[in-house]
């Protein structure tokens, strides 16, 4: 039995003596993912369209007892109490309330709060994203709101269900978080929320080995199926499920045909163990380019060039931000209208503009830098059946 903490080992004892010598300490792999998942927390919010407005997140376990059975019209009353313009709102419910009502049910339910603005999360895929972007989290007794005090979220008690969680970590939960109280204006309660240092301690006493809980797992599970020692990949949270998933980790190959000529040939990073070797010899420009929607934490700790494909604010400072996070990276570049803006890790700071998407734009930054000297420069960029110039200001 994998358990999170050795404190569970204890109780494990106590409920049965035949756990003895049957118990490991893993840690939590959804715990660390979350605090993994941290430095995306701007992704994350530019993905479900919060922008810079606070977003209160609403999440109930099932049953009874639970938050969305005691006070279901919250999301809604949240909704309807708050400014749109600054604060957005969603809901995570436990995968046994979509089971048990199903989608078209849950929909009609909350069809208000949903025309209001807010974001009805899927159990599959979309909480753990929500919950790294939320600035505060309302819950009750349930997994997503301890997990939410546990990584330093402000939270809120709507309701708690002290019968459901007796002699555990979550009891503590409920002794000194503080509660959202009906007889109080809910905006009041919202604003003045804020993170405690309980929180710190209930997360100590329950999880272990935060940093290291998804490699050990994969070890128990590999040596207990008697297997040879496959490779650890960490993932960060996922984004909310979306029709199409764009690539966004290449590596890169781009070859002057010329002064100011360039090819740009690019595989995607996730297939390319299926690439026969011959085909992926070292080249002198080659290079691995990451845009920051990439989940694998790896592939980003190991970028030559990062890069921010979506619109945002500030892209220099988003750029400068990158090289800091990441010392490994050569170039980091940020979307901007007409192209990008690059800085180097030395601090040279370059417009690109250019009628390719971000990461092509980039790589071709990367490859001109390589080449000679800083000097303002056009070349016409081939990528695929495509030509485009591209112009380089410092």
């Amino acid at each position: 039995m994998a358990v999170s903490h050795s404190n569970q080992e204890n109780q494990l004892l106590a409920a049965s003596p035949a756990a003895a010598g049957r118990t490991v300490v893993i840690g939590d792999p959804q715990f660390e993912q979350l605090l993994a998942s941290a430095g995306h927390r701007e992704h994350y919010r530019r993905v479900l369209g919060i922008g810079d407005r606070r977003f209160a997140l609403v999440t109930s376990t099932w049953g009874t007892q639970s938050l969305i059975a005691r006070r279901p019209r919250l999301p809604a009353e949240l909704l309807a109490a708050l400014p749109h313009d600054e604060y957005a709102g969603g809901l995570v419910l436990h995968p046994n309330i979509w089971a048990r009502y199903r989608p078209f049910q849950l929909h009609a339910w909350f069809a208000a709060a949903e025309d209001a603005g807010l974001l009805l999360l899927p159990p599959e895929l979309g909480w753990q994203a929500a919950l790294v972007a939320a600035d505060l989290v309302i819950g009750d007794h349930g997994s997503v709101t301890f997990l939410a005090a546990a990584s330093e979220k402000p939270v809120l008690l709507g309701t708690f269900g002290e019968e459901s969680v007796p002699g555990t970590s979550a009891a503590m939960l409920g002794e000194r978080a503080q509660r959202l109280h009906r007889s109080e204006p809910l905006r009041t309660q919202l604003d003045a929320a804020e993170t405690a240092p309980w929180q710190k301690e209930l997360a100590s006493r329950t999880f272990e080995n935060t940093d290291g809980a998804t490699a050990a797992l994969h070890t128990l599970v590999y040596r207990l199926l008697d297997l040879e020692l496959g490779p650890v990949t960490t993932f960060r949270a996922a984004d909310p499920a979306s029709q199409k998933t764009p690539v966004t980790a290449f590596t890169a190959y781009p070859v002057f045909n010329g002064q100011d000529s360039l090819t740009l040939q690019r595989f995607a990073r996730s297939v390319e163990r299926w690439r026969p070797e011959a085909e992926r010899a070292a080249a002198d420009l080659r290079h691995l380019v990451v845009d920051e929607g990439e989940r694998d934490i790896g592939r980003l700790g190991i970028a030559t060039v990062l890069t921010r494909s979506a619109n945002g604010d500030d892209p220099s400072g988003w750029c400068a931000e990158a090289l800091r996070r990441h010392p490994g990276c050569v170039l980091a570049a940020a979307a901007v209208p007409g192209g990008c803006v690059a800085v180097t890790a030395d601090g040279v700071g370059l417009a690109v503009t250019g009628s390719a998407d971000v990461p092509a734009l980039a790589s071709t930054a990367y490859a001109i830098l390589r080449s000679g000297p800083c000097s303002n420069r056009t070349v016409q960029l081939h990528l695929g059946a495509a030509t485009a110039a591209v112009e380089l200001q410092y």
